[in-house]
C-alpha cells in the first residue's frame, strides 16, 4: 500500500497543521520499562507469517498510554454501536492461541 501524502487539517486554536503520512498495520508489539511504554508497529505478510515488517516505534509514558487504552475503548465502544460487533475469523476461537503462533505470548 502506497503511504498518501501528508494532509493538512485546521485545528481552531493552532491554526493548519500538516499530517504525516498514513501507513497500515496489522501487528504490534508492546515492551515495556519502568518509565516508558514501546510500541513497534508493522506489517505481517500472508505469504511469510514468521516475518514481521516494523514501520514505526512509538514510545510513551505509562500515563499516555493508559489514556490510549481509554481512548481506543470508548473508540471501540462507538464503533461497534454504528457498525456492529467487531468478531474474529470463525477459526479463531481464542486470540491468545492465535498469537502465540507470531511469538506473543
Amino acid at each position: 500500500m502506497t503511504e498518501q501524502p501528508p494532509q493538512n487539517y485546521d485545528n481552531k486554536e493552532e491554526g493548519p497543521v500538516k499530517l504525516p503520512p498514513t501507513s497500515y498495520s496489522n501487528v504490534a508489539r508492546i515492551h515495556s520499562t519502568p518509565m516508558e511504554l514501546l510500541i513497534d508497529f508493522g506489517v505481517i505478510a500472508p505469504e511469510k507469517p514468521d516475518l514481521i515488517t516494523i514501520q514505526h516505534r512509538i514510545v510513551m509514558s505509562p500515563q499516555h498510554a493508559k489514556a490510549l487504552l481509554k481512548a481506543l475503548g470508548e473508540n471501540l465502544i462507538n464503533y461497534e454501536k454504528k457498525f456492529g460487533q467487531i468478531n474474529f475469523p470463525k477459526d479463531i476461537k481464542d486470540i491468545d492461541e492465535f498469537l502465540k503462533q507470531f511469538g506473543y505470548k
